[in-house]
């Protein structure tokens, strides 16, 4: 995967959980190289989606927070504006200058008077309930928006430390997976190679069509953690590149798209549906998306380019599928 050097500013509206680093294996040295170095990939993919769901979550958080500074910005211009206003009838009021309906009764010059000087303290006092009303809503929306401001200032460390930690894991595996993939022998690397069933795919002209060729067109690009393109992809990155030629967007991680879409059973699936890889949707390590005919096209791992292959060379770990967008 490739780590940027700059690590976003951290916010966040709410309290985050620090899921832990997954543990490095330490495959047997005498196991066989390429189970080797199966075993340690999926190890790498696992660590790549823990990075992927963090960074994913720290952008969500910094949304909320840009929107709580947008809240607060409004409120204290309402707060503001209503502030004198409240402010003069407030000493108004003690100074015992406000007017009753009973005066103007008494210091009226005749009933037309009355009712004149009536309805405008009606008016008066209407738009002061307003104004306090207004007044009292800006400074409650004020005080809400500045405590969720202070709440992010107290989680950023915590995420600064999970995403850090989680990049330091992730590269340690990454440089094992290499060591690995430095094992095989000429014959199992060039098995590797393998960009599969070259055929070319339609479906019916429209957004499927889009996705599905856009997807194809990389087949033997190389498989780089964390990258999304245009020539370099992880799994989520593959799917996330092509799912945008045709505007639709998505969340660069397989955890995040699955949370996305319609569920699809097994077996019924339609080009352009991805199917997921994993223990539980917490776990989820791996997404392809369907070809049809039982094929898939993947970002498989290091040393594998982007490939057509059987959904079983998906994993053995099928988890679901779900349907972004109905044919």
């Amino acid at each position: 995967m490739r780590i940027g050097s700059g690590l976003l500013v951290v916010v966040a509206g709410i309290a985050i959980g620090v899921i832990p680093t997954s543990a490095v294996a330490d495959p047997t040295p005498n196991s066989d190289p390429m189970q080797q170095f199966k075993t340690l990939s999926a190890q790498a993919a696992q660590a790549d989606e823990d990075l992927l769901s963090a960074q994913n979550d720290l952008a969500t958080k910094q949304a909320q927070l840009a929107q709580a500074k947008q809240t607060l910005q409004h409120a204290q211009v309402v707060e503001n504006q209503f502030r004198g206003q409240v402010d003069q009838l407030a000493a108004a009021t003690y100074e015992g200058a406000r007017t009753t309906q009973l005066s103007a009764l008494l210091t009226g010059t005749s009933a037309q008077d009355y009712l004149d000087r009536a309805t405008l303290l009606q008016e008066i006092a209407t738009s002061n309930s307003s104004a306090l009303q207004q007044y009292t809503t800006a400074t409650t929306q004020a005080t809400t928006a500045q405590a969720t401001a202070q709440n992010a200032e107290t989680t950023a460390a915590q995420l600064v430390t999970t995403i850090t930690q989680r990049k330091q894991a992730l590269q340690t595996q990454i440089a094992q997976v290499q060591q690995a993939l430095a094992k095989l022998s000429a014959a199992q690397r060039k098995s590797l190679n393998n960009v599969g069933d070259t055929t070319t795919i339609f479906v019916a002209p429209g957004v499927l069509n889009t996705v599905i060729q856009a997807a194809l067109s990389r087949r033997g690009d190389e498989y780089v953690w964390g990258d999304a393109g245009p020539t370099q992809f992880d799994c989520s990155g593959l799917i996330l590149w092509a799912y945008a030629h045709a505007g639709i967007s998505l969340p660069h991680s397989s955890r995040a798209q699955y949370q996305m879409g319609t569920p699809v059973a097994y077996g019924q699936w339609q080009a352009g549906d991805l199917l997921f890889f994993g223990g539980s949707a917490a776990t989820i390590h791996h997404v392809a998306m369907y070809l049809g005919n039982g094929e898939i096209i993947q970002a498989p791992t290091t040393g594998v380019p982007v490939q057509v292959v059987p959904v079983s060379g998906g994993g053995s770990d099928y988890y679901g599928a779900k349907r972004l967008v109905s044919g």
